[in-house]
């Protein structure tokens, strides 16, 4: 299969190729060959030795495809601009790039400023300067995946990193992932880093427990088993509400656990077992903290005159969600405007028409 992939994607490039050359040749003009490139930027592989060594011409076809920096004169493999732009287009094109450019510290130093990943070509002693480092991490957190060992293990490089992009926890050093206090440090921060912790600290439940109490959304990176411990879940949902939807199933179909969390924040319910959703007792007490529970309750609970009639009750902007048909109904709109005279912005203009007229 792979080979038929190669065969096929070398006779589609064959068939490229013979197109663009008969477009393109060493007579074509400036003016042809800029709109070619421009359009791909392989063209410039036909073009004249003048025209790929003119600035114009070799950027715009740069800009389409940075890898065709191969076919542009000597000179213009020295141009910072070109360079530039090939390299941001396609890090392949590093491949290309003249030797005393690649060697020219102020050069490297100035491209990383505009492009940080260019620090992967950069040299060891450059991927290790603490200064260097952290301006190219300043300018993008995840430039952490290039540089020196040594730095990776640096706290404050580190952290620095975090702060600004939690997924660049996943560069850091392997003893600094595995570093408690550190973890703990970070995951205050973001705790999508907790994702790239050492995976015994997922695990660990002691540390958990602390981790949950200050980021409890860092509970979608524990281990199954902690998203299935009463107490865990318990808690992470009280720091962070929507910690609830990581927790196990068997958890979301806990009635008492979903009782107790909803009493603080009704729109827990939006993560518990679609059966207890529909449980007439948990959704009036969800919606007195939040009218938006009601909307997770089945269509039977919000088409409910009765219900319905207790849910204005205790939170009358929760009737948003009910059914067409007590919009629609008189004899429901009426014991409603008196339970609140609210009410009647939630029924139909008929019903108000008919209220308002005895």
């Amino acid at each position: 299969m792979n080979t038929q992939v190669t065969a096929q994607n070398n006779w589609n490039q064959a068939l490229n190729d013979t197109m663009i050359s008969h477009q393109i040749n060493e007579d074509s003009d400036k003016a042809s060959v800029l709109a070619a490139v421009a359009q791909d930027g392989w063209a410039l592989k036909y073009a004249s030795l003048e025209l790929r060594a003119d600035k114009d011409v070799v950027l715009a076809a740069v800009n389409q495809r940075g890898s065709v920096l191969y076919y542009a004169s000597s000179e213009l493999k020295a141009d910072r601009d070109v360079v530039l732009a090939a390299t941001t287009q396609n890090m392949e094109a590093w491949s290309f790039v003249a030797n005393e450019l690649m060697a020219d510290i102020s050069f490297i130093e100035w491209i990383i400023k505009q492009n940080p990943t260019a620090l992967y070509f950069a040299s060891r002693e450059l991927q290790a300067n603490r200064e260097f480092v952290t301006h190219a991490i300043q300018r993008d957190p995840m430039a952490l995946e290039f540089v020196s060992a040594e730095l990776k293990n640096d706290r404050e490089i580190v952290l620095d990193a975090v702060k600004r992009r939690g997924g660049s926890f996943i560069f850091a050093s392997y003893n600094l992932k595995a570093d408690s206090d550190f973890v703990m440090q970070i995951v205050k921060i973001s705790p999508y880093s907790f994702k790239f912790a050492k995976p015994e600290l997922h695990s660990d439940r002691a540390f958990v427990s602390k981790i949950i109490k200050h980021s409890g959304r860092a509970l979608e990176y524990v281990s199954e088993e902690l998203r299935d411990d009463y107490e865990i879940v318990r808690l992470a949902t009280l720091n962070h509400r929507w910690a609830f939807e990581f927790a196990s199933d068997r958890l979301k179909a806990d009635k008492s656990l979903i009782s107790e969390l909803i009493a603080i924040d009704g729109v827990i319910l939006k993560y518990a077992d679609t059966n207890l959703q529909s449980d007439p007792e948990l959704v009036l007490k969800a919606v007195v903290s939040d009218r938006r529970a009601f909307e997770r309750s089945n269509d039977k609970l919000k088409a409910n005159a009765e219900f319905a009639l207790q849910v204005a009750a205790v939170n009358i902007y929760a009737l948003e969600y009910i059914a067409d048909s007590l919009q629609s109904n008189v004899d429901f709109g009426r014991e409603l405007v008196k339970i609140n005279p609210r009410g009647v912005e939630y029924l139909s203009d008929a019903v108000r028409d008919k209220i308002g007229s005895i």
